[in-house]
């Protein structure tokens, strides 16, 4: 419960600096006004739309080429992410 009202109160947050955007580019009216409205509800349109779809992440895997290493030896290590097909994230 605790953590809806959390994110409830984020979105919330977000409405409000919309709206004042807005107000603030209706009664100012000129193009720094209305630039600054656009180009912030692009950007918290997307982070809208990233919270919305949730990161779910299928296995994670580390590879390592050897157990021990003397110190100042050298290690490769090889980590593979495996997500679900449909996510709006770059792999």
């Amino acid at each position: 419960m605790l953590r809806l009202v959390k994110i409830g109160i984020k979105y919330v947050f977000v409405a409000l600096v919309v709206g004042s955007l807005f107000a603030y580019a209706m009664f100012q009216g000129g193009f720094v006004s209305w630039y600054l409205f656009y180009s912030v509800a692009a950007i918290l349109m997307l982070m809208i739309i990233v919270t919305l779809i949730p990161f779910k992440v299928k296995e994670v895997r580390r590879i390592v080429s050897s157990e021990a290493v003397q110190a100042g030896g050298e290690v490769e290590v090889t980590v593979i992410v495996e997500k679900y097909p449909f996510q709006p994230f770059f792999s």
